[in-house]
Formats: C-alpha cells, sequence, structure tokens
C-alpha cells in the first residue's frame, strides 16, 4: 500500500465533493452520536458507499447514508466485535506505560477492519462473521503498513481538534474519505486475486 499515494488521493476525493462528503460525515457523526453507536453500522457503511461511488463516478448523494439500514442486524453485529475490542483495550489500557502502547496499537487497526468489514456487507453481501475474517486477512496482508495509514488518517481527521471548532469539522471528512481509499484499494486488490485464483486453467 502506497501511503503518500493514498492520502494524496483522499485530499483528492474530499476536495472534489467538498460540500457532499462533509455534510454527509456531519449526518453520520450526529447519527451516531444520538443513537449511542447503535446505527454507527448502517451510517458508516452508507458513508464508506457514497463515498466509493464518487470514486467510481457514479451518481450518489447525501442521501446514500440512509440506503443501508436493511444491513442493521450485519453491521451491527460488527459494531458489537468493535465495542468489545475497545473495552478489552481500556481494561488493558490501565497498566502503566504497556497499557497506553497496547491502546496506540489496538485502536488504528481496529478501525480499519471495522470500515473493511462495514463495507464487506454492504457492498458484498459477505456475512458479518465472514466480514470480520476477511477484513482481518486483508489488514495482515501488510499489517505494519496498513497500520501506519490507519494512525496517519485518525491524525488527520483529527488534528481540527487541537485548534477550534470549525477546524475540527473541515478535518472529519478526511477519515472517511481516507478509508474509502482503503478499502477500495485492499478489498479490490483481494477480490481481483481470488478472480484470478478461480480462473479455469
Amino acid at each position: 500500500m502506497d501511503i503518500s499515494k493514498s492520502i494524496q488521493e483522499s485530499f483528492t476525493l474530499y476536495r472534489q465533493n467538498f460540500g457532499t462528503i462533509l455534510l454527509a460525515t456531519l449526518l453520520v457523526s450526529v447519527g451516531c452520536v444520538i443513537s449511542v453507536g447503535i446505527l454507527a453500522g448502517p451510517l458508516a457503511g452508507g458513508m464508506l458507499m457514497l463515498c466509493l461511488k464518487r470514486m467510481r463516478g457514479e451518481d450518489a448523494g447525501v442521501g446514500e447514508i440512509f440506503s443501508y439500514f436493511n444491513k442493521f442486524v450485519p453491521t451491527f453485529i460488527i459494531v458489537m466485535a468493535l465495542w468489545l475490542t475497545m473495552l478489552i483495550t481500556a481494561g488493558l489500557g490501565s497498566i502503566p506505560v504497556i497499557g497506553y502502547l497496547i491502546q496506540l496499537v489496538i485502536g488504528p487497526a481496529a478501525g480499519i477492519v471495522f470500515v473493511l468489514a462495514v463495507g464487506l456487507v454492504v457492498e458484498r453481501n459477505v456475512e458479518p462473521i465472514a466480514a470480520l475474517k476477511q477484513a482481518i486477512d486483508c489488514f495482515m496482508t501488510n499489517p505494519l503498513m496498513i497500520w501506519f495509514y490507519s494512525f496517519i488518517i485518525s491524525f488527520l481527521s483529527s488534528c481540527g481538534a487541537f485548534l477550534f471548532l470549525i477546524p475540527v469539522v473541515l478535518t472529519m471528512p478526511l477519515g472517511t474519505t481516507g478509508m474509502a481509499i482503503a478499502y477500495q484499494e485492499l478489498v479490490g486488490r483481494k477480490v481481483i486475486m481470488i478472480e484470478k485464483m478461480e480462473e479455469p486453467q
């Protein structure tokens, strides 16, 4: 995975679809907060699909984020897996020094695995457990590089928090576009590999 190229593509996707992605990200964030994370699965799936469709030149508006509530149950299973992971990580975080390192390592990894798994459910109709397994397999193709990319994207997404409210709002969408770029590359590459393996010899 070319980190520099992927980050550049993330900025380009955001810039070219600024208004739509900004508004959609805000609505997803509000929806997740109001629902206490219960609707995070279908909303995150919708946000990912919005970015993917815009990347592919397809017609997609803000309403795309509300188009995957039929996937609520399978995506909620993935959300619960994320919650469990974060709960365990928080518990380990109480260990001096080592706990902080564990949180630092698991956070970006869990974040990108969550996005990949949700994407597989909403785009390819993969069952949640299988989606989680495939997402982990994608991550393990180059774990250090993919972790580092996820860490950078997470930092860029939240870097506005060091300034004021408006910059936070403006930098948040970089997280969604960055994860969409990662999904397109990692899952797309895996699908191509599977299709080549299935071709008749």
